[in-house]
């Protein structure tokens, strides 16, 4: 077996559920197939210390690993680390002519952010993107944003979405459904981004239209913690009930399921939000993976993906209003469902399969 090695360093809780946390685990797959060497993590989270400990502890994790490694390392791929690490990790890869990527996934915003500008995870996000990036990297970039962001600076980039996991086959997804309603699905803890409270006031607007016609689930997030998250809603919370089923925190194989018995997954994402602009939503690559139409509005690259009617509806605007419009074309058109979960299928292993990109990587081996 070769002694050669590919190293991905982060420091992240591994955990499958978390978007990425998956990422890592397929950014790794694409290498070992595009460049056959081993990929090793290097992952320096530990669950026992707070995460500005870990933030200050990282840097000396990774030299004296690097210090006793054996391997002879032909790349390193760094996923969001603190500035400091990255620097430490350039460093010792110029000195031993080491190609060096770097995964880039999200521009924080401030209006996330409990303390906003003042934020110290937003501070170390825009160092990390503004300065860490140095002209030798090659940018992993999830977005055109960042494409276009990295290009501008003179820096190597190629665009990398999520990612599918190939192996996997969901054509069973794929079949007529005998239930004459319409289930919608989210998935995912909400964050401000997500904007799931406009996505629930159109849904109350649609029951008052059509009561007794549609089912939805929420994956992520339990009734009570809803209810204080958003507390606007809480008025209609009788009614909200007789539509939507609470799942809370559920585990890979569960939400599987319950994209299975559902018809169409909703993301309605703040375009204002240069966190929407620049990321690329997991739940879209997802859904459309187990052959789930979406119905979205668009931010991101989300137009480049998105065929209305086609694998989904495409939302006008960023408002009740649009989504109610798409929301109701989803109920009043349940006859050609077979057909858009195919085509969502189809999508899925158009845009979003590994085999896509490794050329691309192959192509930035230097």
């Amino acid at each position: 077996m070769s002694k050669n090695k590919i190293i991905f360093f982060t420091r992240h809780k591994p955990d499958d559920t978390l978007a990425q946390f998956q990422r890592i685990k397929k950014l790794m797959s694409l290498f070992n197939k595009a460049f056959d060497e081993d990929v090793i993590l290097f992952n320096a989270y530990d669950e026992k210390l707070s995460h500005s400990k870990q933030i200050l502890k990282t840097k000396k994790k990774i030299k004296a690993y690097l210090k006793a490694t054996r391997y002879r390392i032909d790349a390193i791929v760094i996923d969001i680390l603190d500035p400091w690490s990255i620097k430490y990790l350039n460093r010792y890869a110029l000195k031993r002519n080491i190609n060096v990527y770097i995964d880039i996934v999200e521009y924080a915003d401030p209006k996330e952010k409990k303390f906003g500008y003042l934020s110290p995870s937003l501070y170390l996000n825009h160092k990390m993107i503004k300065k860490s990036v140095k002209k030798n990297m090659t940018v992993l970039a999830i977005s055109q944003f960042f494409v276009d962001f990295y290009n501008k600076k003179g820096i190597k980039s190629i665009l990398v979405p999520n990612l599918i996991n190939e192996e996997d086959d969901y054509t069973s997804f794929i079949k007529k459904k005998i239930d004459n309603k319409v289930h919608f699905i989210f998935a995912g803890y909400p964050q401000k981004k997500d904007a799931l409270d406009v996505t629930m006031s159109a849904m109350v607007s649609l029951h008052n239209m059509y009561p007794d016609y549609f089912s939805f689930h929420i994956a992520g997030i339990d009734e009570d913690a809803f209810f204080a998250k958003y507390k606007k809603l809480k008025k209609y919370k009788k009614e909200i009930e007789t539509f939507t089923a609470f799942h809370g925190y559920v585990k890979r194989e569960a939400i599987k399921s319950l994209y299975c018995k559902s018809d169409f997954s909703i993301i309605m994402r703040d375009p204002s939000l240069v966190v929407c602009q620049s990321g690329f939503p997991t739940k879209f690559t997802e859904s459309l993976s187990f052959a789930r139409p979406v119905i979205a509005n668009i931010t991101s690259d989300i137009d480049k993906y998105l065929v209305d009617r086609s694998n989904g509806y495409i939302v006008g605007g960023f408002n009740k209003e649009s989504l109610l419009t798409a929301l109701k074309l989803a109920i009043e058109n349940r006859d050609n469902r077979k057909e858009m979960f195919t085509n969502a299928y189809k999508s899925a292993k158009k845009y979003f399969s590994p085999s896509k990109y490794i050329e691309r990587l192959k192509e930035t081996d230097v």
